[in-house]
């Protein structure tokens, strides 16, 4: 009876460890995953800034390339055209992750 009890104790001790370090990996990873994600949005913002200054910039050559004196009108018209460009990107909602129990239950399913 000793010797089954001894070595059901190491057993246990033996499994212990092994879930400790799985933890331990799991958290390690969860880290790594939070900070690729992290580079990855952050790269897209900066992919996006870079399309609508091209798209301005493209805006704003199209009318000073235009034959032909600029009066006020045409800068006001330009300024409107910028405008209007950019508050359809700031009136775009912006979708932050959350990373919750829900959302793993939910992409489980």
């Amino acid at each position: 009876m000793d010797e089954q009890n001894v070595t059901q104790i190491e057993e246990q001790e033996q499994e212990n460890p092994t879930t400790e370090s799985e933890e331990a990996v799991a958290d390690e990873l969860k880290d790594k995953i939070s900070e690729t994600l992290e580079k990855i949005r952050t790269q897209n913002m900066l992919l996006g800034a870079r399309a609508m200054t091209v798209t301005i910039a493209g805006i704003i050559d199209n009318a000073m390339n235009a034959p032909g004196k600029r009066t006020m009108a045409d800068m006001k018209r330009l300024v409107k055209k910028v405008r209007d460009f950019c508050q359809k990107a700031i009136d775009h909602p912006v979708e932050e992750p959350k990373f919750t129990e829900e959302n793993k239950e939910g992409t489980d399913a």
